[in-house]
């Protein structure tokens, strides 16, 4: 086929998948049986067969020859399409049957309606003389179910110049087609004009990016919003060539030359394919004149497919409430390890991509404004899915379609060039970007096969991946189950807390430093004397901690008091713990009826006084825990004193109550003063572990006085033994009976 008039033989192209790239597709070209020694192309899908142009194919003389070439001119033909076999050529239809050029033409998806395009004859005054002038035009008619009727001129056409080679976009809305009006790019460019309403707005050119100071012809918009086309730019392959265009965002991409697939060195055109995708036609001189052929794709195999696995980026955070935090003015708050945070005991969070988190739940004092202490943290771990992002619900209705979007996602092996999608209905599509619609319900294995080259080797590589899907009939039972499938992509989140062991106790921590500051009192204040120095090998660090609870709230008292007192950073904190053992509080012993007592280290009192000082609250501590470990047992605490004797103060005394002086008579004083001295330190001690925590019921407390010594206090001689009155001055305690 020549560039000239003859070029606006009009054709409709239809190529679903792009034809070149790397891919994996088996491509057969070959002549159709229906060729004649005339000139054959433009051939389009109509119903069960073929719309092509021909010429001289009807019995009857034409009565028109094109005046600059002396060819005849051209018809529409139809050949019906059976499978294995080709039925007889017949006129396609008599109402659009001229004596001019009649063809190509685009039908509407229903078939109904059609565009094409017919040469008419205008007379125009040359000087002196009158002489008819071939002009082109695209023409619209309609199908009523018997015949084409209502053949109209469309609106666009022009007197001036040639219009021609109509594509009508899917949706109806939108014509393509070819022509050599004034101001465009070269010598013919490519229009289109918008329909709304049956109307047609104006003529607006592609632009550069699809036009060329060459010829540009044949366009056809496909489904996927691409446009095919051919050139006879001299950077082709040569004579006419196939470009491909992409329409997105509102702008077409610059024309590809399509591969020596279906181009050659001579005019190739006409491309077509069927529904299904693996199956077309297009024209070719490559051969000396202009006949259809054949082409037929066979995809790649869905072998080896491995099912798709969603990434989980989105959680449901939920925890026990374990504390009251109400009660108190706090309350929950997630960080979840990613900068952000909530304030809530039960959440959903989405992060942005996979990796480590550490997740944290704390409870945060209102009237600080700070983080009381930390309830939970763990470790959740979100592992990255090396696959394609191909996204595909897990539910779908007859009624609204399924749309599959394929992306390169983390897939690295390979560029992804081309995509194949079996639907699962045996239906087969290539880089399919449509709504397809399931015309059953149930259960469906859709697989996307992968394509794409080795960046190295070039090696053509694939790859197979599906899902199992749901498709319903009933559209309300479609909403549930897509409002369900939304609830799905929250995981409960189940992940282990990194400190699962119950052996831990809550502290105060006051304060923490990388350098030890047990001794110093600008640091740690009112605090010098009270804190308990623990050291982090982990983290390297001093933590100066009081307390010790498995109730954090048993300390907020504290907490609030420390932040008063200028210590920001103050916060509880769980520490490792080890039960006290009984042994570690004090010496064991056993009196003359084999009662078991302990007798408790380092408990003293001022001299003859019952007030605990502050050496001995820190040790008490330790029994006050034992106790909070052992919570099923009751104790006595008993104290004990030495019996000391003071001669000349006793003298005093009895001599100011005008009574005389006796040995028997002092220590029956000694012993009754003893006794009382030693109930009130006893109840002295209980008393401090009641405003512990421990509750009275489990308390008793008892005097002894000098009567259960552990030494004597005198020697054998009457005199002094210090060390043994020293033992005797003591707090113990014994387990009571259950």
């Amino acid at each position: 086929m020549r560039v000239g008039v003859i070029k606006y033989s009009f054709l409709l192209v239809i190529l679903i998948g792009s034809l070149f790239g790397f891919s994996q597709d088996i491509i057969s070209v070959t002549p159709v049986s229906f060729n004649s020694s005339n000139r054959e192309y433009a051939p389009i899908y109509f119903k069960n067969g073929l719309v092509f142009i021909s010429v001289s194919r009807s019995n009857k003389g034409l009565t028109y020859i094109d005046y600059e070439t002396g060819n005849q001119l051209s018809n529409l033909y139809f050949v019906s399409l059976i499978k294995d076999s080709i039925s007889e050529v017949t006129l396609f239809s008599q109402e659009l049957e001229s004596s001019f050029h009649d063809g190509p033409i685009t039908f509407s998806k229903d078939g109904n309606t059609a565009y094409f395009t017919r040469s008419q004859t205008i007379a125009k005054k040359l000087r002196s003389s009158k002489k008819e002038i071939n002009k082109f035009a695209i023409y619209k008619t309609t199908f009523d179910g018997n015949s084409w009727i209502n053949i109209q001129l469309c609106s666009f056409n022009s007197e001036e110049f040639n219009t021609g080679q109509p594509s009508l976009s899917s949706d109806g809305t939108k014509l393509l087609f070819a022509s050599d009006k004034e101001g465009g790019f070269g010598g013919i460019d490519i229009y289109s004009v918008d329909i709304v309403g049956g109307n047609f707005g104006p003529m607006v050119n592609l632009g550069e990016s699809i036009n060329s100071v060459a010829n540009e012809m044949f366009p056809f918009i496909d489904t996927h919003n691409k446009l095919y086309y051919s050139s006879d730019r001299t950077t082709g392959y040569g004579g006419l060539d196939l470009y491909v265009s992409s329409f997105l965002d509102e702008i077409w991409s610059k024309g590809n030359l399509m591969d020596t697939t279906v181009n050659s060195a001579y005019d190739d055109f006409s491309l077509v394919f069927n529904e299904s995708e693996v199956e077309g036609y297009f024209a070719s001189n490559r051969s000396g004149s202009d006949d259809i052929y054949k082409i037929e794709i066979t995809y790649p195999e869905f072998n080896e497919c491995e099912e798709l696995v969603s990434e989980l980026l989105c959680y449901e955070f939920y925890e026990e409430a374990t504390l009251n935090a109400d009660s108190v003015a706090m309350v929950y708050e997630w960080d979840f390890g990613d900068g952000t945070k909530e304030q809530s005991l039960e959440t959903y969070h989405c992060y942005a991509e996979s990796g480590l988190y550490i997740v944290e739940l704390n409870i945060m004092d209102t009237m600080v404004a700070a983080m009381f202490v930390n309830e939970a943290t763990y470790e959740l771990e979100i592992e990255a899915v090396i696959q394609p992002e191909i996204i595909v619900p897990d539910t779908i209705s007859i009624y609204s379609g399924l749309r599959v979007t394929v992306n390169q996602g983390k897939w690295k092996d390979y560029q992804i060039d081309n995509y194949y999608i079996d639907y699962g209905d045996s239906t087969i599509k290539k880089n399919d970007k449509n709504l397809h619609k399931y015309k059953f319900s149930g259960y469906k294995e859709l697989k996307v096969l992968i394509a794409g080259a080795d960046e190295i080797t070039q090696e053509i590589k694939t790859n197979c991946f599906y899902k199992t899907i749901f498709v319903t009939t009933e559209m309300d039972e479609f909403i549930a189950q897509k409002k369900f499938s939304e609830q799905l992509k929250y995981t409960g989140y189940s992940a282990d807390k990194v400190d699962e062991d119950e052996a831990k106790r809550y502290r105060l921590e006051i304060i923490s430093t990388l350098k030890s500051v047990l001794g110093d009192s600008v640091v740690l204040k009112e605090y010098l004397n009270f804190v308990e120095e623990v050291y982090d090998t982990n983290l390297n660090k001093y933590s100066y901690v009081i307390g010790s609870s498995i109730n954090p709230f048993d300390l907020i008292e504290d907490y609030r008091k420390s932040h008063n007192r200028g210590f920001n950073n103050a916060v509880v904190k769980s520490f490792p713990y080890d039960k006290i053992k009984i042994e570690e509080l004090g010496v064991t012993h056993s009196n003359e009826l084999g009662e078991v007592s302990i007798v408790l280290n380092n408990i003293q009192f001022e001299y003859d006084g019952y007030h605990l000082n502050k050496d001995s609250k820190i040790e008490l501590q330790k029994l006050i825990q034992y106790l909070k470990d052992n919570t099923d047992i009751r104790i006595e605490i008993g104290a004990h004193t030495d019996a000391t004797r003071n001669i000349e103060k006793a003298k005093a005394i009895f001599a100011a109550k005008g009574k005389d002086y006796s040995k028997l008579a002092h220590d029956k004083m000694s012993r009754k003063y003893n006794k009382l001295l030693s109930q009130k330190r006893a109840q002295s001690v209980s008393k401090y572990l009641y405003e512990s925590g421990i509750a009275k019921r489990r308390l008793e407390s008892k005097g002894y006085g000098e009567r259960e010594p552990l030494e004597p206090n005198f020697n054998s001689n009457e005199t002094d033994n210090p060390l043994g009155r020293a033992k005797n001055r003591r707090v113990s305690f014994k387990i009571l009976p259950k």
